[in-house]
C-alpha cells in the first residue's frame, strides 16, 4: 500500500471535527446571545424598580424640604410679632411707644418715638414673612397630596407604561436619550406592590449591605395606620423579552426563540438623618464664614442700636457629646446633650432614597411570588 493512500484516511476525521466545530459554534453564539439578553433584562430590571421606587422616595425628600421651609418662616413670623408688639408696647428699649390711627379697617402708626420707628421697621418684613408662610403651607399641602402611597401606585403604574412605550423606549444605538424610556428590546411589568407598616427599619437589600436584625426579609408587620398616606412602598418589578436565535437553523438542528426574565425589587429607606441648627452650620458653597439662615436685623433705632427683641436670631445651642452609666447594662453609653439657653430653631430631617432588594425573599403575603412573564 502507498503512502498515499494512508493520507487519505485522515479525510473522515478533519471533516467530523470541522463539522464539529461549526456545531459548537452555533450552540455558543446562541448561548452567548440568550445570556447576553439576560443580562440586559436584569439590567433593565433593577434599573425600572429603582426608577419606580425613587418616585415616592423623592416626593418624600420634597416634602421634608417643604416643612422645613415652613418651620423656618413660622419661626421668623413669631419673632416680628414679637416685635411689633414690644414696639406699640414701648418695651424693648425703644422709647415713645406710637399710637395707632384708625384709616377704615386699618390702623396705623403715628408718632416721632424710637418705638414708632422699630413698629414701622417691623410691618412689612411681617407681612412678608406672613404672606411667605402662606405659600409654604400651600407648598406643603400639595406635595403631602403627591407624597402619599395612593399617588405613588398611580403615578409609578404611569411609569410603568412610558418605559415600555415604543416612542418613548432607548436602543443601544439610540443617540437622544429619552429619561422617562426603558429599553425597546424589553416589556416592562410590575410584578407587585406592597408597604412597609409604619417606619420600620430595612432588613437588608439586594446585597446585603443593609443588615440589621431580620435575615434580610422585608417585615409585613400589624401595625394599624392608613397606608394610603404615608407608608414606605416596596416595589417587585419583571422585565421580559422574546428572544429569537441569532442563527436560527444548523442542518438538521433548530434554535427555538425562548425568555428572556429580569427581575428585581427596590424599597424606600431613610438613609440619612440630619441635625440641621440654623445660625451655625456654615454654607459651604457661599463661603467659610456664611451662616445658614444667620441673625435677620430688621431694626436700629435709636443712633443705630441694634435691640435683639426687634430682630430675629434663630439661636441655637451647640449639643455636646456626653456620656451616662447605663446600670442595667453595666456599660457606659453616649450621647448628646444639649442645655437650652435662648429661643431657638433646630430640626432633624430624614432623606430618603431607593435601594434595591431580592424579591425572592420578601414576605410572599406581601409582594407576588410569580416570576414569569404575562402571556
Amino acid at each position: 500500500m502507498s503512502r498515499h493512500a494512508e493520507r487519505g484516511q485522515l479525510l473522515p476525521m478533519w471533516s467530523a471535527a470541522v463539522v464539529t466545530t461549526f456545531l459548537l459554534t452555533f450552540l455558543i453564539i446562541n448561548y452567548g446571545n440568550t445570556v447576553r439578553y439576560q443580562m440586559r433584562a436584569q439590567n433593565a430590571a433593577d434599573a425600572a424598580a429603582q426608577a419606580l421606587m425613587a418616585i415616592q422616595t423623592q416626593r418624600f425628600n420634597e416634602l421634608t424640604a417643604a416643612l422645613y421651609t415652613a418651620n423656618v418662616e413660622e419661626f421668623r413670623t413669631r419673632l416680628l410679632l414679637d416685635g411689633l408688639l414690644l414696639s406699640l408696647d414701648g418695651s424693648g428699649g425703644c422709647t415713645g411707644a406710637p399710637t395707632m390711627e384708625a384709616h377704615g379697617q386699618q390702623r396705623f402708626s403715628t408718632g416721632t418715638g424710637s418705638c414708632d420707628q422699630v413698629y414701622q421697621n417691623l410691618e412689612t418684613p411681617y407681612v412678608r414673612a406672613v404672606n411667605r408662610y402662606t405659600t409654604d403651607v400651600a407648598r406643603v399641602n400639595d406635595v403631602a397630596t403627591r407624597a402619599t402611597y395612593a399617588s405613588w401606585l398611580a403615578d409609578s403604574a404611569s411609569l410603568v407604561t412610558h418605559l415600555s412605550s415604543t416612542t418613548n423606549c432607548n436602543t443601544v444605538s439610540t443617540t437622544t436619550v429619552h429619561d422617562d424610556g426603558g429599553d425597546c428590546e424589553f416589556e416592562y411589568h410590575i410584578n407587585g406592590q406592597a408597604y412597609r407598616r409604619g417606619l420600620n427599619a430595612v432588613s437588608g437589600d439586594a446585597y446585603t449591605i443593609v443588615v440589621p436584625t431580620q435575615d434580610y426579609v422585608l417585615p409585613n408587620n400589624t401595625e394599624t395606620e392608613n397606608p394610603s398616606f404615608f407608608d414606605p412602598g416596596m416595589i417587585d418589578v419583571v422585565v421580559c423579552a422574546k428572544v429569537p436565535p441569532l442563527i436560527p437553523t444548523f442542518g438538521v438542528l433548530h434554535a427555538a426563540t425562548h425568555y428572556v426574565i429580569g427581575r428585581a425589587g427596590a424599597t424606600a429607606a431613610l438613609a440619612e438623618e440630619d441635625w440641621f441648627q440654623p445660625g451655625f452650620l456654615i454654607d459651604p458653597v457661599r463661603g467659610t464664614s456664611i451662616q445658614f439662615q444667620p441673625k435677620e436685623q430688621y431694626s436700629t433705632a435709636d443712633a443705630g442700636k441694634p435691640y435683639d427683641w426687634y430682630s430675629v436670631n434663630f439661636g441655637g445651642n451647640a449639643w455636646q457629646i456626653s456620656s451616662f452609666w447605663n446600670g442595667p447594662a453595666n456599660q457606659t453609653n453616649y450621647g448628646y446633650t444639649v442645655t437650652p439657653t435662648v429661643d431657638d430653631l433646630s430640626a432633624y430631617v430624614g432623606w430618603w432614597t431607593a435601594i434595591p432588594y431580592d424579591p425572592r425573599k420578601v414576605d410572599s403575603n406581601a409582594i407576588s411570588t410569580a416570576t414569569d412573564c404575562p402571556a
